[in-house]
């Protein structure tokens, strides 16, 4: 009695529909190559379904718990990383499986292969989400970090403030002083020569001066104290200290407005980018402020708009409630009206009164 040999029926590597030629030996399956090749094919299935199972457990239960528990890039970097080990084991075992399936015609691969890639296509959705996921908190430590950054300026004192635009300019003959007066109009005296101002507003400048600078001591003692306030020192006095600076950046900021406007100060060749220097890093200020009372009262509206990186907006669009609330103004500070007034009115009678002696000014 003869064996009926047969062809091996497994396909070749690089032509998927040509059968090998040589005999098998029974009791294999295939020729002597081709079964070492498919023995080492379905280990290579094996070990990455293995190197699947280890991970998969912990990729469903990260996938069940929700993204939202991740609340840092370390954890979410941590989750994507097995995820796509597991999406790398089950291409491996989708890879090995469909060349088993085509190559030596595996009848159990083709259903294999279906819940392998369900599995696959589970893993793929999961690392999008985590991505998601990552660039949300990766905005939002950008915007944590600029916010830190902002609000550390609190801890720099205030540049100095300087208006010696009263004095001599140069050697030009009289001319109209520049001053805006109460009623709008502008004033029709004369300026001496070399100077920018008439005598008696020279005088109400240099007042005022004075008057800016003892707010900017005010509003310097008021920044060291919310300079000292830390994060999560959530109190009614410190939100208190925090409106309270905020309103005396603010009553400087619009001083210094009228004073540049009522003098001219800004006319000046090197005058617009000082004021505006100054003016600027006030408003600075004051949102770096409006941070900081973020945090003490921690809102939802604020913690959104630090997620979205949209903090310096929300501080923008608060501040004028913040003002409107707490503000008592330049008046509150100096005894009011009255008291302004006066210190600027006498200021102004000497100066009459001077320019009554001495007929030549």
């Amino acid at each position: 009695m003869h064996l009926q040999l047969q062809s091996c029926p497994a396909r070749l590597s690089d032509d998927s529909a040509t059968l090998c030629q040589l005999q098998v030996t029974p009791p294999l399956p295939y020729c002597a190559h081709h079964y070492r090749e498919y023995c080492t094919l379905q280990e290579k299935a094996r070990a990455a379904g293995r190197e699947g199972d280890t991970v998969k457990e912990l990729v469903n239960r990260r996938a069940a718990d929700g993204l939202d528990t991740y609340t840092t890039l370390r954890e979410i970097e941590t989750a994507k990383e097995v995820a796509e080990l597991y999406r790398g084991a089950l291409d491996r075992q989708l890879e090995v499986g469909n060349e088993l399936r085509v190559r030596f015609v595996c009848a159990n691969a083709t259903e294999a292969q279906d819940e392998l890639e369900a599995r696959r296509d589970g893993a793929t959705e999961l690392i999008r989400k985590l991505a998601d996921r990552e660039r949300v908190l990766g905005m939002e430590e950008k915007a944590r970090s600029a916010a830190i950054e902002l609000r550390s300026i609190l801890s720099v004192p205030h540049k100095p403030f300087s208006c010696e635009q009263s004095a001599i300019v140069s050697a030009s003959p009289e001319r109209q002083c520049p001053t805006i007066k109460l009623t709008s109009e502008r004033c029709t005296l004369m300026a001496s020569a070399g100077q920018r101002l008439c005598m008696m507003h020279a005088v109400t400048h240099a007042s005022i001066s004075v008057i800016v600078r003892a707010m900017w001591k005010t509003m310097e003692v008021s920044r060291t104290d919310v300079a000292r306030i830390g994060n999560g020192q959530d109190s009614v006095d410190n939100a208190k200290t925090v409106k309270g600076y905020i309103c005396k950046v603010n009553d400087v900021v619009e001083e210094l407005q009228r004073h540049q406007k009522t003098y001219s100060c800004r006319g000046e060749p090197t005058a617009p980018a000082i004021h505006d220097a100054l003016v600027g890093d006030l408003r600075k200020r004051m949102v770096a402020a409006m941070l900081v009372l973020g945090e003490l009262k921690g809102s939802q509206e604020y913690h959104l708009a630090l997620r979205q990186g949209h903090v310096e907006v929300w501080a923008s669009e608060n501040l004028a409630s913040v003002i409107k609330e707490g503000s008592a103004g330049l008046c509150a500070v100096f005894g009011g009206p009255v008291t302004i007034g006066a210190f600027v009115g006498g200021a102004a009678l000497w100066a009459r009164h001077a320019a009554g002696k001495n007929k030549s000014v």
